[in-house]
């Protein structure tokens, strides 16, 4: 989604939100109605035809001349556009909670329920990239099946986490593992600021939060880790520089003997394309490489990587149901010199 046609729709929604229960004449609502029909009538001819179903004659109109519309036709226009603006993040109903942006993105935060239970929501660039209960639980489906990976290890005392978002994979690691210290990694400072302020990230004595390139991070740590999880994007895309086979490499190097990787991506579900590489990239390092997709077969969702050099019989045993099979064929590698990530990947 283009960051300038997202800002402008966010921007409207908070306008919006800001007139639903107050008074028509108030200087509050003539402020917000008077940034209601500026945000309108400036609105791109792009975004328009995007979203014709919001009736943007009556947005341009609203307060033309000094003169408030009647709660009539607010109560027909403003509902239609906050409806039409919710269904682009994929939500039913929600509030805005913040919106701006960040060293490397833009970022708006709803309040929403899934399943009769409250969630906060995390986007960045329109992409949902945390999702939280109240008690910091995940609401998203990829985290518990990133946590099966658990089963193949003992009781590991440092973890990685590249790619914070709003904390949930740390969180997830620290309540796993009591004994654990988690290094979070994230190049993006807003969006960690965002984490600790809103959901449910922390740092203490078991937590290290660092703000850094992540494969930059792989290649200087000098600490050995039971677990890295990566879950990092360009907006919906991999991070080319993450999903190479030196990467791989180095990755595999910042490993305890047995550890375990485990990786978020998005792909079409398919033997061959982005996901074949991936495997392929992933399989000529470790010896066990296991896709767990979130969807059927030929659909575009998240499927977790699991990688580990580590006995994994009854891993595959227990989830068989549950892993994509995948022949590893070792010419389709993504490398440093030939990167062929943004031509595959579904995004």
């Amino acid at each position: 989604m283009e960051r300038e046609y997202l800002e402008r729709l966010v921007w409207i929604l908070e306008a919006i939100q800001s007139l639903e229960g107050s008074p028509t004449d108030s200087a509050e609502s003539r402020a917000a109605l008077r940034k209601l029909r500026s945000l309108a009538g400036a609105a791109p001819a792009g975004l328009k035809k995007m979203r014709p179903s919001i009736d943007w004659d009556a947005l341009c109109a609203i307060d033309k001349g000094g003169k408030a519309p009647g709660d009539r036709f607010l109560g027909r226009v403003l509902p239609e556009a906050k409806t039409t603006i919710l269904d682009e993040f994929n939500l039913d109903s929600g509030k805005l909670v913040h919106a701006g942006r960040t060293d490397a993105s833009f970022a708006a935060i709803f309040d929403t329920s899934l399943s009769g239970r409250a969630v906060r929501c995390l986007y960045m660039d329109g992409v949902l990239s945390s999702a939280e209960h109240a008690d910091g639980s995940p609401a998203l489906l990829y985290p518990p099946v990133v946590m099966r990976s658990f089963e193949m290890l003992g009781d590991p005392r440092r973890g990685l986490v590249i790619g914070v978002a709003g904390g949930t994979m740390v969180g997830i690691l620290r309540r796993a593992f009591l004994k654990m210290h988690v290094d979070a990694v994230d190049v993006d400072r807003g969006a960690v600021a965002l984490g600790k302020k809103y959901f449910s990230l922390k740092g203490n004595g078991r937590t290290s939060i660092h703000i850094a390139d992540g494969r930059e991070f792989v290649q200087a740590a000098k600490a050995k880790y039971g677990i890295i999880v990566i879950d990092a994007f360009c907006g919906i895309s991999p991070v080319p520089g993450m999903a190479t086979v030196e990467f791989v490499s180095e990755a595999k190097a910042a490993l305890d003997s047995g550890g375990v990787c485990a990786i978020n991506i998005i792909a079409k579900v398919e033997r061959g394309g982005y996901l074949q590489y991936a495997y392929c990239t992933w399989r000529s390092v470790f010896r066990n490489v296991f896709l767990i997709p979130l969807c059927s077969e030929g659909g575009v969702f998240n499927v977790v990587l699991i990688a580990t050099d580590a006995d994994s019989k009854g891993f595959e045993s227990q989830n068989a149901d549950a892993i994509y099979r995948m022949d590893f064929d070792k010419s389709k590698v993504f490398t440093d010199k030939d990167n062929r990530i943004r031509e595959l990947s579904p995004y």
